[in-house]
C-alpha cells in the first residue's frame, strides 16, 4: 500500500504544480534566510569582528522564523482548500482515511524534503553572498568567502524547525479529513456564498482606529514622543486596515449598487462580482496592504540610513581626523576659569601627544554646555527632578537638550565674521519647528534669534537646540537660567573638545592618541568613528534589508495565491457568462477591472499609510543622525516608486496565470 500511496502522492504533486511549486520555493526561501541568520550568529569572523551585530541577527532570525510559520500555515490552508473534491473522491472510491493520511504524509514529506534541500544548499551559497554584502555594508575589506564555512548548527536548527512545521501541517490536514464527511468535502468548493452584510460597527471601529493612528503619527514632535507613540500608532492603523477592508468595501459597493449607473452591463457585473469577492478576500487584501507598507517603510529607512552614514562620520569629529574631549558633570554651571582650565588641559594634552610624532594642523578648541530642558517654539525652561512624565510633558512643551556655544568659537570654526549684541543669539535645532523661530524666552529674558549652523557632534542623536551666544559670560548666564532652583535641577554637562589634523599620520600616532583614553578623557580618530558608525548602523541596515526581503516574499506569496484562488473561483463563472451569451470582450473587461481593483487597492492603502507615517518615521530617524523630514520623504518617494514597479511586475506575471486557469 505504501508504494501505491507514493504513486498517488507523486501524481498529486505534479497535478497541483501550480500551487506546489510556489509553496516549496517561497517557504524554502524563508527557511533559507533563517539558515543564513543562524549561521551568521555562530560565525567566528562575525563574533570576532562585529560582535555588536549578533543582537540584530538574533532578532532577525526569530522574526523570520515566526513569519515562516505564518507563511507555511497560510499556504498550506490554500493548498488544502483546492483539494476538497479530490479528497472526497478518494473516500468515494473506497480508500480508507488511514490510506488518505498516508498519501498526505508522503506528499508533505516530499515537499518538505525539497524545501530542506533549498534551505540547506541555497542557504550556504546565498549565505556567502549575504556574508560578503554584510561586510561591505560594514566597510570591512579584509573579509574572504572562506570565512563563511558550512554551519552544521544552522543546518540542524533549520531542519529541526522544518520537521516541526511538517508534523504541525500533517496534524492539521489529518484533522480536516477526519472531521468532514466525503459529501461535505465534495460540495465544499461548490457551496454558494451569501451576500456579505454591511458591518457598521466594524466601520466605526476602523475609522476610530485610523483617526487615532494617523493623529498619533502626524502630531508627534521629537524623538521621545515618537518612540512612545509609534507602537500604538502602528497597532491602531493595522487594526483599522482590517476593519475598513472588511466593512467599508462592502458598504461602498452597496452604495454604488443603489445608483442608476449600476444597471449598465459593465457596472452590474463589476460591482456584483466585487461585492461577493470581498467577503472572502477582504482579510487577504488587508494583509497585502500591511505587508506592502512594511516593505516600503523598511527599505526607505534603510536607504536613508545608508546614504547619511558618511555625513554622520564627518560630523562626529568636527570635520577633523583626530578629536580629544573631556566631560565634566556639575550640579550647577561652571565658572569662566573652570571652562578655560578644562579647555586648556584638553588642548595641551592633544598637542603634546601629537607633536611627539608630527605637527598639528587645523586645530580648533570648542567648549559647549549641555542641559536637559523643556522647550517649545516660544520658550526654553529648566527640567526639575520633580517632573513625573518627561516622555509627554504638559502645556505644549517637549523634552530635549539645550547646547550652548560662544560666538568666537563659532566664527573660528566656520570662518565667518558674525557679530552679536547682548540679547541676540544664533539658533540651530534638529527639530524643524524650532530652527526658524525669531525669538525665544529663557527664564526672564527674551533673545532675538537668527538661524545658524550646528557645531554639535553628529552622534548626539536626541532632540537638541544649539544656541550661539555673544561670549562665554553670556553662555554661563543662560546656563544658570536653565538650572532648577533648590538643587532640583539635572545639572550641567561641559564638553571641552579639541579637534585637529596631523601633518603626517602613522600607526604610532594613532596608538598614542588612543592611549589618551582614561578618566574623563575620550580620544577617537576618523577611522574608529567610521567603524563604530558602520557597525551600529550596519546592523540596523542588515536587519532592515532582511525584514524588507521577508515582507516582499510575503507580498508575492499572498498575491500569487490570491490570483490562483480567484482564477479557480472565476473559471466556472466565466464559462456561465459565455453560455448566457455575454460578449467575450465584456467578460474580459469585467474580470480585468475586478482584478485591477483587488490588486491595486492594497498598494494605494499602503502608500497612504506610508505618507501618514512620514513625520513619525523622520522623528525616529533622529536616532541615526537624520533630522531632515524632506530628506526622508524624498527617499520614501523613490522607494515607493520602485516598489510600485515591482508590484506591477508581480501583477502582470500572476495575471497571466489567472487567465490561463480561467480559460
Amino acid at each position: 500500500m505504501t508504494t501505491i500511496a507514493a504513486r498517488f502522492a507523486l501524481k498529486n504533486i505534479r497535478a497541483n504544480r501550480l500551487v506546489n511549486i510556489p509553496f516549496v520555493i517561497s517557504n524554502g526561501i524563508m527557511f533559507l534566510l533563517y539558515n543564513v541568520m543562524v549561521s551568521l550568529q555562530s560565525n567566528q569572523y562575525v563574533l570576532t569582528r562585529h560582535k555588536d551585530l549578533i543582537t540584530f541577527i538574533q532578532y532577525g532570525s526569530w522574526l523570520i522564523l515566526i513569519l515562516a510559520g505564518v507563511f507555511v500555515l497560510y499556504s498550506n490552508r490554500f493548498l488544502m482548500s483546492r483539494r476538497k473534491q479530490e479528497l472526497a473522491l478518494y473516500s468515494i472510491l473506497g480508500l480508507e482515511k488511514r490510506h488518505i493520511r498516508r498519501i498526505l504524509f508522503i506528499e508533505l514529506l516530499i515537499l518538505f524534503a525539497l524545501m530542506t534541500i533549498i534551505s540547506t544548499i541555497g542557504g550556504f551559497i546565498f549565505g556567502k553572498l549575504i556574508f560578503a554584502g554584510l561586510n561591505e555594508l560594514l566597510h570591512d575589506s579584509g573579509v574572504k568567502l572562506m570565512n563563511y564555512p558550512f554551519s552544521a548548527q544552522a543546518f540542524l536548527m533549520t531542519a529541526g524547525f522544518e520537521l516541526a512545521f511538517f508534523f504541525v501541517l500533517f496534524v492539521i490536514n489529518c484533522s480536516k479529513i477526519r472531521s468532514k464527511a466525503p459529501l461535505a468535502l465534495l460540495t465544499g468548493e461548490k457551496k454558494g456564498e451569501k451576500e456579505p452584510r454591511s458591518n457598521w460597527l466594524l466601520l466605526v471601529i476602523g475609522l476610530a482606529a485610523l483617526s487615532y493612528g494617523y493623529y498619533q503619527a502626524m502630531h508627534v514632535e521629537g524623538l521621545l514622543s515618537a518612540i512612545s507613540k509609534i507602537v500604538f500608532a502602528v497597532l491602531a492603523v493595522a487594526l483599522a486596515t482590517y476593519c475598513l477592508f472588511i466593512s467599508f468595501s462592502v458598504i461602498y459597493l452597496k452604495f454604488r449598487r443603489k445608483r442608476k449607473s449600476y444597471y449598465k452591463a459593465r457596472n452590474f457585473l463589476n460591482i456584483s462580482g466585487l461585492l461577493y469577492r470581498m467577503k472572502s478576500h477582504a482579510v487577504g487584501l488587508a494583509s497585502m496592504a500591511i505587508m506592502a507598507c512594511g516593505v516600503i517603510l523598511t527599505l526607505s529607512t534603510v536607504f536613508v540610513m545608508y546614504s547619511n552614514m558618511e555625513k554622520t562620520v564627518d560630523g562626529i569629529l568636527h570635520n577633523r581626523y583626530y578629536e580629544l574631549y573631556s566631560i565634566q558633570n556639575t550640579e550647577q554651571s561652571p565658572s569662566t576659569d573652570e571652562l578655560q582650565q578644562w579647555a586648556g588641559e584638553v588642548e595641551e594634552k592633544a598637542r603634546q601627544t601629537t607633536e611627539a610624532y608630527t605637527k598639528v594642523k587645523d586645530g580648533i578648541s570648542i567648549t559647549q554646555l549641555t542641559s536637559a530642558v523643556l522647550y517649545s517654539s516660544q520658550e526654553i525652561k529648566y527640567v526639575s527632578r520633580k517632573e513625573k512624565d518627561l516622555m509627554n510633558p504638559k502645556d505644549g512643551f517637549k523634552t530635549g537638550f539645550a547646547i550652548l556655544g560662544s560666538l568666537d568659537e563659532y566664527n573660528r570654526y566656520f570662518g565667518t565674521d558674525i557679530k552679536l549684541s547682548q540679547g541676540q543669539a544664533l539658533i540651530y535645532s534638529n527639530r524643524d519647528s524650532v530652527s526658524n523661530i525669531k525669538s525665544l524666552k529663557i527664564g526672564d529674558k527674551t533673545y532675538q534669534l537668527s538661524k545658524g549652523k550646528t557645531m554639535v557632534s553628529s552622534n548626539f542623536n536626541v532632540d537638541y537646540i544649539f544656541l550661539v551666544l555673544p561670549d562665554q559670560k553670556t553662555m554661563l548666564e543662560v546656563s544658570d537660567l536653565l538650572q532648577a532652583p533648590d538643587e532640583m535641577g539635572m545639572g550641567t554637562i561641559t564638553n571641552s573638545y579639541y579637534a585637529w589634523n596631523a601633518a603626517d599620520q602613522s600607526e604610532a600616532l594613532n596608538r598614542a592618541v588612543k592611549s589618551m583614553n582614561h578618566d574623563n578623557f575620550v580620544a577617537i580618530n576618523e577611522t574608529e568613528a567610521r567603524n563604530e558608525v558602520y557597525s551600529l548602523n550596519g546592523g540596523f541596515l542588515f536587519l532592515g534589508l532582511v525584514v524588507g526581503l521577508v515582507f516582499l516574499i510575503g507580498t508575492v506569496l499572498v498575491t500569487y495565491y490570491k490570483q490562483v484562488n480567484e482564477a479557480y473561483e472565476d473559471r466556472e463563472k466565466y464559462q456561465i457568462m459565455k453560455q448566457v451569451g455575454l460578449p467575450d470582450a465584456l467578460i474580459r473587461r469585467t474580470a480585468a477591472s475586478q482584478i485591477v481593483w483587488l490588486f491595486f487597492a492594497p498598494l494605494a492603502v499602503a502608500i497612504v499609510h506610508c505618507l501618514a507615517a512620514g513625520k513619525i518615521m523622520s522623528n525616529i530617524l533622529i536616532l541615526f543622525g537624520v533630522s531632515n523630514m524632506t530628506y526622508y520623504m524624498i527617499r520614501l518617494g523613490i522607494v515607493t516608486g520602485i516598489f510600485a514597479l515591482v508590484y506591477l511586475l508581480i501583477f502582470l506575471l500572476t495575471s497571466r496565470i489567472y487567465y490561463r486557469i480561467v480559460r
